[in-house]
């Protein structure tokens, strides 16, 4: 493999992690991540358990509503607290 396939595959690997980030709204409080609110296309959708090496351990009040695009939300061991997340837009 060529240098400059190597590297863009690195590239590829390390902004990665960016593009899940950008999918979720999010808080930081105490050193601690609180997702309140998702922005990307839908689908099944994985909350992540860190973001920016912090952990994500809450998830706010309606971060999930109405958004019917969502087919399944997992959710990390990492959550210790979650507020209603129903997702009154689901079938």
């Amino acid at each position: 493999m060529s240098r400059l396939c190597r590297g863009m595959a690195l590239l590829l690997l390390l902004t990665l992690p960016a593009a899940v980030q950008a999918q979720f709204d999010y808080t930081t409080a105490n050193g601690q991540i609180t997702i309140t609110g998702y922005t990307g296309l839908g689908g099944a959708v994985t909350i992540p358990s860190t973001i920016n090496f912090l952990p994500v351990t809450r998830i706010g009040d309606n971060a999930f509503y109405f958004d019917p695009s969502l087919t399944r939300v997992t959710i990390p061991d990492s959550i210790t607290s979650m507020a209603p997340v129903i997702n009154k837009g689901s079938k």
